[in-house]
């Protein structure tokens, strides 16, 4: 059959408009939402055979790992998102682009990641914003773990695109690239840190986003917008801050006030390996909680092996009773990276709009 006869039969499918949200959305609270992230133009890539099968035993028959997830939710959501079944395999894990659906200029497509030598894929697994979506258009997309099969080790992400100028995206090529994996994290949430302990700062420096007048640091982000002069003042970090955890790679590097407001600086050594995070809050003695107003993220040495990611939490508390406040924060971090090199190119199925 050629081309036309597969889009006159993929029109014919028509899924259950209510299926088809329900399963984007338990997608999407599955894997958590990412920021959006802004993809530029690409020059034309490489033609990949998009592989089209209408029939769920035969798709089944060919990925009997990985199709199968979603036939499993459902024939009809299988037959509405058309299989693509392309793959790649690097450093013994393959990933495989599992079904695309189009409408209009949004695309939606399912990946699947298996380790085929060991258990580097599990339930805890995330492409730690090193994928990329290469298209030939201006676009925006996220990605977010949609569901883990355990018995077969397999993740299945849902990848949401969008094209920012409206185009119809029916026929063009996209190419979904990642090159670092990160699994086996452990997770604490609400730890009970200990007192406060004593401000040891006394110094602070300037860091702006035009200009370096440090320029072994780096400013990356500010929780508030508009900032004075595009710069923010910080505690000048102690090279012998105070361990915070050591499962967790952190410590506290500063603690010092500032205009009146009290600021904890906590590093990390492992926010590129490992996705290091913490997050801090005050808890009162009788039981109210003070979350931090602001939060600067800036890094020493950012583009060398020695980097240091440093984030500054800012408390709005008089500094009289502070005494009266304990520290508590929530941590990740994961214990495993996994590196390699996994790129799929591929053509998107004609579009079918999930309102016909």
């Amino acid at each position: 059959m050629n081309w036309k006869v597969y889009t006159d039969m993929n029109e014919k499918i028509q899924p259950d408009e209510a299926l088809v949200e329900k399963l984007l959305s338990r997608a999407g609270k599955a894997g958590g939402n990412k920021s959006a992230r802004r993809i530029p133009k690409a020059a034309a890539i490489v033609a990949a055979v998009l592989a089209i099968s209408l029939a769920a035993p035969a798709a089944l028959a060919a990925s009997p790992t990985t199709y199968q997830w979603m036939y499993g939710l459902s024939p009809q959501m299988a037959q509405f998102f058309v299989p693509v079944n392309e793959s790649c395999e690097d450093n013994g894990i393959r990933m495989e682009i599992l079904s695309a659906h189009v409408d209009g200029n949004t695309v939606k497509l399912y990946i699947s990641l298996r380790d085929l030598t060991g258990d580097r894929v599990d339930e805890t697994i995330d492409l730690f914003d090193s994928y990329a979506i290469y298209t030939p258009f201006d676009s925006s997309g996220t990605c977010s773990l949609a569901e883990y099969d355990r018995e077969t080790g397999t993740a299945v992400f849902l990848v949401s695109l969008t094209e920012n100028s409206g185009r119809d995206l029916s026929g063009k090529k996209v190419t979904f690239a990642a090159n670092s994996l990160l699994s086996h994290k452990a997770y604490q949430s609400d730890v009970r840190i200990g007192a406060i302990p004593e401000p040891f700062s006394h110094e602070t420096m300037v860091l702006s986003f035009d200009t370096l007048p440090h320029s072994d640091y780096t400013l990356f982000s500010v929780s508030e917008y508009p900032v004075a002069n595009r710069s923010v003042t910080v505690l000048t970090p102690s090279g012998s801050g105070l361990a915070l955890s050591e499962q967790y790679a952190c410590s506290i590097t500063g603690i010092g006030w500032i205009d009146g407001q009290l600021h904890i600086q906590i590093a990390t050594d492992q926010r590129l390996n490992r996705d290091a995070q913490v997050w801090l809050r005050l808890r009162a003695t009788n039981g109210d909680i003070a979350e931090p107003v602001k939060k600067y993220s800036f890094a020493q040495d950012a583009s060398g092996e020695g980097r240091i990611d440093y984030e500054e939490y800012i408390f709005d508390i008089p500094q009289d009773e502070i005494s009266d406040y304990t520290l508590y924060g929530d941590f990740s971090i994961a214990g495993l990276r996994t590196e390699g090199n996994w790129r799929v190119t591929f053509r998107l199925p004609e579009a079918q709009s999930s309102s016909s």
